[in-house]
């Protein structure tokens, strides 16, 4: 499996509907998204898809023969597949294979949440957490602003400042004031222009000096996959594009 982290979905389906209504709702969600008819999936397969959405029932060739193919062409693929069908007589050979499929017609959440859930497995580092605490999981430079609401205190705004260091499970924020105890908290913040509110659990508080202050904050549910792949895409274009300066200043 490549290790480089691909927010790509190709969508492979004779059903022009499906095809619109998946690039439509991923496409929000924050995903690059093409779509192709079954006839023409296989060719695409080469272009860096970190996921491909196939019909199970497509003619010529069947969802199956499909994969067949592209595990063939494509190996590293394998666990990249999401099928959707119509037809339940299809979900017991996709099911012996250990390949995921949606029942159709499913909910927008469905989809959404299987996508994001398969593609969390390509981000890199996601390792857990040591008995430390210590995230073990690829962090990513944010700078966003934010606002952490007291729990204990109905609502009330305990806090403003920046989320500067982000990951899956974890953000450390940056603010004025006294030190956040060790407590629940609801964090508000946006990135790629999508607002997130999570619950979280401050686990470690510092004073760093000229009366700012810094917090580790644990989420209770996670960041969905799709924003972190964003902030991956980011910060690869920033370093191509200082290794280019770079070049040019030698000339």
């Amino acid at each position: 499996m490549s290790k480089r982290v691909s927010g790509k979905i190709l969508v492979v389906d004779d059903d022009e509907t499906i095809r619109d209504l998946c690039r439509e709702v991923l496409t929000v969600a924050g995903y690059e998204v093409d779509t192709v008819r079954g006839a023409d999936g296989l060719s695409m397969l080469g272009s860096g898809y970190g996921l491909v959405i196939s019909d199970a029932g497509m003619q010529e060739p069947g969802g199956l023969e499909f994969y067949a193919s592209a595990m063939r062409v494509h190996p590293h693929l394998k666990g990249r597949f999401l099928f959707v069908t119509g037809d339940r007589s299809q979900l017991r050979p996709l099911v012996s294979k250990d390949l995921i499929c949606l029942l159709k017609p499913f909910r927008i959440s469905e989809l959404l949440g299987t996508v994001d859930s398969m593609m969390t497995r390509l981000l890199e580092g996601l390792k857990g957490k040591e008995e430390t605490g210590k995230r073990q999981e690829e962090r990513f430079e944010t700078f966003v602003e934010c606002d952490v609401f007291d729990k204990e205190e109905d609502g009330h705004e305990f806090l403003a400042g920046r989320a500067v260091n982000l990951s899956r499970h974890g953000v450390r924020v940056l603010y004025e004031g006294a030190p956040l105890k060790i407590k629940e908290v609801s964090l508000f913040m946006s990135i790629n222009r999508l607002s997130l509110h999570r619950r979280a659990e401050a686990v470690w508080s510092k004073r760093l000096g000229g009366g700012l202050c810094s917090s580790g904050l644990k989420l209770i549910e996670p960041v969905p996959a799709s924003q972190l792949i964003i902030l991956s895409r980011k910060r690869r274009l920033k370093k191509r594009q200082r290794s280019n300066h770079a070049r040019k200043a030698q000339f």
